[in-house]
């Protein structure tokens, strides 16, 4: 059974405010002092925001308009680069805002869900998060995306069984914005199904689906516009969907990304003449093909995925300091040229942020495990649906992704998500203490 601890309403919102500083401190800090710069998907979220900054268009390379990325993040990077500012410096203080807005809202997750004294402690364990804090030197969508599917969550836990539409509607404002962001959210609407189904009949369940998915929709809905108008292709998510289904379901497929087109193009002499649409829909059918031809072997790619996406989390020092020769840019870059002591320390650096990363997976599935309501009783029911919206949600990213490809990426949101359980399983002393406190 889960009970929730109080603190003093002072206490608790000063010590909070300390951890809030503490977090932009070091973001802040991190920015000043690695030099970072954009290549690859971030070289590309970069252009895409300058491009919509200086011409109104949105495409990476002029003349090459495109859906192979969602829009919100360079649109808001868009709305920064309009003033007279060092472009990649303003993104990077965007991303620290982002970054401790993020450990505010997982706070307000972990209290609605825990008490006071998980919240304090999910504050402090997102705000010293090496990954986290090495976002904010990348020109990465997750730094919008994380504050969006929060404020999802938290929007969701607040929402009532009973209550007819603010919940759904909000809900499904802030998941249209967090898929223009992370294409991976769109379905989000059915853990969240899942999760209300022990509160709600069926009939008001399927109601409040549908409000959340036709708001999700109409804030979607001038996107698809603009693609169907530029692209003739009226996606709501991207024009690439089906080139990383190819990639990760091929007889080639190694579960990651790969050089592919060599492969594609034997199974397609005119892919490369063909539309960036009619591409991405020819990849597609070929990899459904492979699948339906091989589905004992696409199951077991499908394992090796999710096994891929969790094994380590040395990405984002990867892509903050170690990776090199990397394009785009043309020519190839460094992500951090010259000496740093990033780079000298890069071991040990290595191997505390994989020590915190699995920690935290490990408290994690522990606290989420622990934290099960095993009472079916009617006043259980809340807490019930409570802790499948967190846990189902956690399950989804890898869910899906692994459909299409692996990238150890695409794991952080379910370690954020995770972040509440782990909070609990280390505060659980602290909260102990505090209720026999308030029982004298």
């Amino acid at each position: 059974m889960m009970t929730k601890g109080t603190l003093p309403a002072r206490r608790y919102w000063s010590v909070l405010a300390a951890i809030l500083l503490v977090a932009f401190g070091v973001r802040l800090a991190a920015v000043a002092w690695v030099p970072t710069i954009p290549t690859s998907d971030f070289w590309s979220y970069f252009q895409r925001g300058s491009s919509l900054a200086d011409t109104g268009v949105y495409e990476a390379v002029p003349g090459r308009p495109d859906a192979s990325y969602p829009p919100a993040y360079p649109l808001l990077l868009s709305l920064f680069f309009r003033l007279p500012v060092n472009r990649l410096i303003a993104a990077k203080l965007v991303n620290v805002v982002l970054g401790t807005l993020a450990v505010l809202l997982l706070a307000a997750v972990t209290r609605s869900l825990f008490g006071e004294p998980p919240s304090l402690i999910a504050a402090a364990i997102a705000a010293l998060n090496p990954r986290s804090i090495l976002c904010s030197l990348l020109i990465a969508s997750e730094n919008l995306f994380l504050p969006l599917l929060l404020a999802w969550i938290l929007v969701m836990l607040w929402s009532s069984p009973r209550d007819d539409w603010k919940g759904p509607v909000l809900g499904g404002i802030l998941l249209g914005a967090a898929t223009l962001t992370r294409v991976v959210a769109w379905l989000l609407p059915v853990p969240w199904l899942l999760s209300r189904s022990p509160l709600n009949p069926k009939a008001r369940s399927l109601v409040h689906l549908l409000l959340l998915v036709i708001c999700e929709v109409i804030v979607m809905l001038p996107w698809a516009v603009r693609n169907a108008i530029v692209l003739g292709h009226p996606t709501f998510l991207t024009s690439t969907a089906g080139i990383n289904l190819f990639i990760g379901n091929n007889p080639n497929a190694t579960g990651q990304w790969y050089p592919w087109l060599q492969d594609m193009e034997e199974i397609d002499p005119a892919f490369s003449r063909r539309s960036l649409p009619d591409q991405d829909r020819a990849a597609a059918r070929a990899a459904v093909r492979w699948i339906g031809s091989n589905p004992l072997e696409a199951v077991s790619l499908y394992l090796t995925k999710w096994r891929l996406m969790f094994i380590d989390d040395r990405f984002p020092l990867d892509a903050a300091a170690l990776a090199t020769d990397v394009t785009p840019p043309w020519p190839s870059a460094d992500v951090l040229a010259g000496e740093h002591p990033l780079k000298t320390h890069s071991a040990v650096l290595l191997g505390f942020t994989n020590a915190f990363y699995w920690a935290l997976l490990s408290l994690g599935i522990l606290g989420a495990l622990r934290s099960l309501p095993l009472s079916r009783s009617n006043a259980q029911h809340p807490l019930l649906s409570q802790w499948l919206l967190l846990v189902l949600s956690a399950l989804y990213f890898p869910t899906v992704s692994a459909i299409f490809l692996a990238s150890s990426r695409f794991h952080w949101p379910t370690l954020d998500l995770l972040i509440p359980f782990a909070a609990n399983v280390i505060g659980h002393p602290l909260r102990l203490a505090l209720l026999r406190r308030r029982e004298r």
